[in-house]
């Protein structure tokens, strides 16, 4: 066969008719079918007028084209004139997929030029024209199904972007092969019995020139914009690759190929894994370049060029698809690390705590907010049990929790927990939101209402106890007068001196509960004191006297400690009644003991700065911690009929008179002490 096959078969055919026509027919097909991807974009044809920037594309275009249909031509099928591989349409697809279909008249000029060069070491040329037309349609048509149908990224950016290319560059070489090869059967240039293998011979040819050239322009296009690319092709690493690699062709040819081949793919394998589909893409034309130059210096048999074709399109399969996995996870790794990164950044402005929590309950991730509250770094956080940092027995609901920090406090806080789906796993995600500022103002907000409450009570309590001086004191006065009626007219009676006694007692003390009162009621009026100078041993004498019946019927014990000499400048009667007053909550406190002395001791003694201490300490059961803090606020109190106002009263009595009252009962004692001040006369 050769170039004069189309003019002596096909007359009417000339090659200006040809150009003109399918310069026609792919404008035609390009806005009908492709326009979407031009410039334009309606129902108007393409411009063809050329730019510099255009041109130049075009005609490095053209001069690649040709030149590696020139190289790849070397050592065709000494019968069928196809060479051992076809880059080609993959130069061709490559230029659709990245420039758009407004290129196709390029496409048809290179298609056509190679038919009008000769070819070094062909056996004659196929029917060129149609053939040339018929290569440009089914490549043309495996662009469009590419990028329109499948959705194919021209960078192969995904494994089923590369598995779809590899797909499609099968189909269209087959198409391409069985057009061919019918083309020759039906120019009796191929027997029927060889149809089968040259089927498959140009199948071959074309899916090595598409996995090896194709890959690497479509990945590495932008790698002069990556000096990283460049820098790691020029490795140590890379260097060694080659070296190993030239060893495995040095055990490769002459000899037979087969088992010798497969070492080729620890390389392969190497780099993909490495490097990912672009260092695979980048490896596979080098190695197929040396395999050409090998077929053509060492003139292998038409077998054996075809066995080590079909062992170089394993070969670059398995380094696309190896790659195209490799790149993909590192894809995704990239990717979870940025979205990590951006949910790190958002956790990291909100203004609580927050906390990443995987299904088995250990911290992913947390903010600053919660390293601030747990006062611990978060690598010391970071997978540990989220029960470890906080008391969140379940993660299910919303509520109070004390958060445990590593230096052993802990700080209230409110937590609330949300469930979202990262990644095909479930992920709580936990606020926790620092309470302690708002516990303290509900602290003190209490506090402040407590003492409200009491003021309020207080003044009613005055209010009252005015009132009842009040009212008391005529009552009080009608019995001292009926008291002294009676005794005026006992007078001169014979009647027990017991009973005598006893009503001039009666007498007494409803004298002394009148002037109580009428203190009382001037007191919580106008708070007066009026100071007198009173002996100590006479002020408690006069109060145990007072208590003495009472004392014996509760079986009570009086031990007075006091000096002569101390004298005290008081109201008399406002101290009285504060002894009496702790004396009865003493003897109180000991009704609880069995057959057991109830004993109380009272003690007085000078306490320096011109002052008075007295004590009244009692061996009963003692004052518990939690009474003791409230123990002389008004109303508080630990019998069930108590008022809890004597202590609060009594205290209000010695501030009146100069002096402090308190709780003095010392460690280790039973029992309760309690002791006031008074200022000493003179001082």
């Amino acid at each position: 066969m050769n170039h004069g096959y189309l003019k002596y078969h096909y007359p009417f055919i000339s090659f200006g008719y040809i150009s003109s026509e399918l310069t026609k027919i792919t404008e035609r097909w390009a806005v009908q079918l492709f326009h979407r991807d031009g410039i334009v974009v309606g129902t108007a044809a393409p411009s063809l007028t050329l730019s510099p920037q255009r041109l130049s594309i075009g005609l490095l275009y053209l001069t690649a084209y040709l030149a590696v249909d020139w190289l790849a031509g070397f050592h065709p099928h000494e019968m069928l004139g196809i060479p051992p591989w076809n880059p080609r349409p993959a130069i061709a697809l490559a230029l659709l997929l990245l420039g758009g279909f407004s290129w196709m008249p390029w496409l048809v000029a290179g298609a056509l030029a190679t038919v009008l060069l000769p070819k070094t070491g062909t056996a004659g040329a196929v029917p060129g024209c149609l053939t040339a037309l018929t290569e440009a349609c089914i490549y043309s048509g495996a662009a469009w199904l590419l990028k329109r149908r499948l959705r194919v990224d021209p960078d192969l950016g995904g494994f089923d972007d590369v598995f779809r290319f590899i797909g499609v560059i099968a189909a269209a070489a087959a198409l391409m092969a069985m057009t061919y090869v019918f083309a020759l059967w039906m120019s009796a240039q191929v027997p029927a019995g060889q149809l089968p293998a040259a089927v498959f011979h140009y199948w071959v040819a074309d899916m090595v020139g598409g996995l090896v050239m194709g890959p690497f322009l479509l990945v590495n296009r932008q790698t002069l914009h990556h000096p990283e690319r460049l820098k790691a092709l020029l490795s140590w690493e890379c260097l060694a690759l080659a070296a190993f690699v030239g060893g495995i062709l040095y055990i490769i040819f002459p000899r037979t190929v087969g088992s010798r081949f497969y070492p080729m793919f620890i390389p392969l394998v190497w780099i993909a894994a490495r490097y990912g589909l672009s260092g695979a893409a980048s490896v596979l034309l080098p190695i197929q370049a040396a395999f050409a130059g090998c077929i053509a210096i060492l003139d292998l048999a038409p077998n054996q060029i075809v066995k080590l074709q079909i062992l170089m399109l394993s070969l670059a399969a398995t380094g696309l698809l190896l790659g195209a996995v490799i790149s993909e996870r590192e894809r995704a790794r990239r990717s979870v690390i940025q979205g990590q990164a951006r949910l790190k950044a958002i956790i990291d402005m909100a203004p609580d705590g927050m906390a990443l929590v995987d299904e088995e309950g250990r911290i992913e991730m947390i903010n600053r907010q919660f390293e601030a509250l747990s006062a611990t770094p978060a690598t010391a956080i970071l997978g540990r049990p989220l029960e470890s940092v906080l008391s969140l027995p379940a993660l299910a609901g919303d509520g109070e929790r004390t958060l445990h920090r590593t230096d052993g406090t802990q700080v209230p806080v409110e937590t609330s927990t949300s469930t979202i789906e990262i990644g095909e796993r479930l992920t709580q995600v936990v606020a926790v939101r620092d309470i302690s500022a708002r516990r303290r103002a509900a602290v003190r907000l209490g506090q402040r209402r407590a003492e409200l409450e009491s003021a309020s009570r207080s003044n009613l309590t005055e209010e009252l106890a005015a009132a009842l001086a009040h009212e008391l004191n005529q009552p009080l006065a009608a019995v001292i007068t009926y008291t002294g009626a009676c005794q005026r007219t006992l007078a001169g009676t014979d009647i027990p001196p017991r009973a005598r006694e006893q009503l001039s007692k009666a007498a007494a003390q409803a004298e002394r509960a009148g002037h109580v009162l009428r203190r009382l009621r001037e007191f919580f009026r106008n708070a007066t004191v009026e100071a007198e100078t009173v002996a100590v041993t006479d002020l408690i004498g006069e109060v145990l006297l007072l208590l003495a019946d009472e004392a014996a019927r509760r079986e009570a014990e009086f031990d007075l400690s006091v000096p002569p000499e101390l004298t005290a400048r008081i109201d008399r009667l406002q101290v009285e009644q504060v002894l009496i007053n702790l004396l009865r909550n003493s003897m109180d406190a000991m009704d609880a003991l069995d057959d057991e002395d109830r004993r109380v001791r009272i003690t007085a003694q000078p306490a320096g700065d011109g002052m008075i201490a007295i004590s009244v300490a009692d061996n009963g059961p003692g004052i518990s911690q939690e009474v003791t803090e409230d123990l002389f606020r008004p109303f508080a109190t630990t019998r069930r009929n108590g008022m809890g106002l004597g202590l609060s009263i009594s205290r209000s009595l010695i501030q009146a008179n100069g002096g402090r009252l308190w709780l003095a009962t010392p460690q280790d004692t039973r029992g309760a002490t309690l002791t006031f001040t008074v200022p000493a006369a003179g001082a």
